[in-house]
């Protein structure tokens, strides 16, 4: 995946990408002293990877009973030119009503080209078939693409040296230490 974009319904979303398939995250917009924490960023963009399908809502169900009609989004862009646009209605249960939409053509480039062409292939007809339906994600499937930008930040380190809640202790002096005696 090459980028990956959370835009809620309401809130501050966020965005990351990266240049290759091998190169860290970094956090579009990041402020200094901000950096993407790489387990929390590849937690997000991956959990797009295997949605598991909970249900298929029938199609009389109308985006104003789901939340679609303002929902939250989700974007991939792939290294191979496709572009995954999940749309989230509000959560039912365990379950969050949406719809999915892939776009583009693929064009897999690199030494694996041949054979993820041939996966894209045999995959792509069964996800743009899913467009046609308004699908029931699990939640638990979601939580990591869904978590909030200060939540995918690396914890900054304090300083070495003295904690900082604790005074420095003071030296005792000569009185204090003749009273004790």
């Amino acid at each position: 995946m090459k980028s990956f974009e959370l835009a809620p319904a309401s809130g501050e979303g966020w965005k990351i990408e990266r240049t290759t398939e091998d190169t860290d995250w970094t956090l579009v917009g990041a402020k200094p002293g901000e950096k993407v924490e790489a387990a929390k960023a590849n937690a997000a963009a991956y959990s797009l990877a295997s949605l598991d399908l909970a249900d298929v809502l029938g199609k009389e169900t109308k985006p104003e009973e789901t939340g679609l009609s303002a929902p939250t989004v989700l974007t991939a862009h792939t290294f191979d030119g496709l572009t995954y646009t999940v749309r989230l209605g509000a959560l039912k249960g365990e379950n969050y009503p949406a719809t999915v939409a892939v776009a583009g053509e693929a064009k897999p480039e690199g030494k694996d080209a041949a054979e993820r062409a041939k996966k894209l292939a045999e995959r792509l007809p069964r996800e743009r078939a899913l467009a046609a339906h308004t699908l029931l994600i699990a939640k638990s499937r979601l939580e990591d693409a869904l978590k909030p930008r200060a939540e995918l930040l690396a914890r900054k380190e304090e300083p070495k040296g003295e904690p900082k809640n604790e005074e420095p202790k003071k030296e005792k002096s000569k009185k204090e230490k003749a009273k004790k005696k």
